[in-house]
């Protein structure tokens, strides 16, 4: 056999090993069209609430799924360009912009920076995931729980 062959019998198991049949399917979502800057700008406002965050680690246990490392966490984004994480250490105030991330998708530029969101920016259905994997980095995902558009005074 070819050394090509070998190497492709090698590297798809470790592929198809990351595959977690219990993490939200967002393609629908993104074959719809709402990749769209605005669409996201317009969605991503309101409060969310981190749900877990998957990896997938050169391992032969595949994907590994974080719940509760940052239970609790609360993340709002506002009309004017702010926004405040809330999690166990307080409060953490930042301002945000939507940036092209990977092509034609859209992730998130934090002043601070906020891993959680970091990534190519994907909402469907109340839920939102910040898909860092593509380039070896943790998907984060979030579930709405307040829509909130213009920032309290």
């Amino acid at each position: 056999m070819k050394k090509s062959a070998y190497l492709i019998i090698f590297i798809l198991p470790l592929l198809f090993s990351c595959i977690d049949k219990s993490v939200p399917d967002f393609s629908e979502c993104t074959a719809s069209g709402s990749l769209e800057k605005s669409i996201l700008e317009t969605e991503v406002l309101g409060t969310w609430e981190w749900q877990f965050t998957v990896c997938c680690p050169e391992s032969r246990e595949g994907m590994k799924k974080d719940s509760n490392m940052y239970s609790g966490t609360k993340i709002t984004f506002y009309d004017d360009g702010t926004g405040k994480k809330e999690d166990k250490s307080g409060i953490t105030d930042f301002s945000w912009t939507l940036k092209t991330v990977d092509f034609n998708y859209y992730g998130f530029d934090t002043d601070p920076r906020i891993f959680l969101v970091s990534g190519r920016l994907f909402i469907c259905d109340g839920q939102m995931f910040a898909n860092d994997s593509y380039r070896d980095g943790a998907d984060k995902y979030f579930r709405k729980i307040k829509r909130t558009e213009i920032k309290p005074k």
